[in-house]
């Protein structure tokens, strides 16, 4: 039980852990989003009031398309150009926000689906801990709280993929540029939250099959 114990809180640390440096990781994105969406134009009428710029900063990812370097940079400690690629853009698109609305409704469902997930996932673990350690091994409740956990990884796969297939779809629509696609490689979701939750549904199965033969073994004794 004290191993156990160890192995459950480790997994709650490093679940937190991870989730911290993933919000510290994209704080620098999500600054500069607020900040290209809260920029403020003066009109030139001589008021000098703010009028709130209706255009929107949009990250573009590139790949080439015949892998070629059109793009030069001076190297300062050789004096010489190199030829470069550009992976990623900001663009700023001047039309009204209207057409991002649907983007933008997207977005935010996603964000508030990934944190119910979360939280529902760090919840069922903790109730899953406390019930085995009050010797609570097959019940339902515990497979209750297994499928919880499940559900709650594969619904954050779901949702990191909804988001960056309409990001691809969005971006493919509006921009192009020669010799380059839009491709999404740093929004696809990892396989990691659909293997968890997929695994926690099969040990959810296990413990649900190991509790009605202890029940058929209990009715036979």
């Amino acid at each position: 039980m004290r191993r156990f114990n160890i192995l459950c809180t480790l997994l709650i640390v490093f679940i937190i852990a991870g989730t911290c440096f993933d919000i510290y990781h994209s704080f620098p994105s999500f600054r500069q989003g607020f900040k290209d969406g809260g920029s403020i134009n003066y009109c030139n009428d001589g008021s000098n009031s703010p009028q709130v710029s209706t255009g929107i900063t949009t990250l573009v990812e590139l790949q080439s398309k015949d892998d070629a370097f059109n793009f030069h940079i001076r190297n300062n400690k050789t004096g010489e150009t190199e030829a470069f690629q550009p992976q990623q853009i900001r663009i700023r698109t001047n039309m009204d926000s209207d057409a991002f609305d649907s983007f933008g409704v997207l977005g935010g469902c996603t964000a508030f689906v990934c944190i119910v997930s979360l939280l529902m996932m760090l919840y069922g673990l903790v109730r899953v801990v406390l019930l085995v350690r009050k010797g609570q091994y097959f019940t339902t409740q515990v497979e209750k709280y297994l499928k919880l956990i499940g559900c709650g990884g594969i619904m954050i796969w779901i949702g990191q993929l909804a988001l960056a297939v309409t990001t691809y779809y969005m971006c493919n629509a509006m921009f192009e540029l020669e010799g380059f696609k839009v491709v999404v490689y740093d929004l696809l979701p990892t396989s990691f939250n659909m293997y968890l939750g997929l695994g926690m549904l099969i040990i959810a199965q296990i413990f649900a099959m190991a509790r009605k033969m202890k029940e058929e073994q209990d009715l036979t004794v």
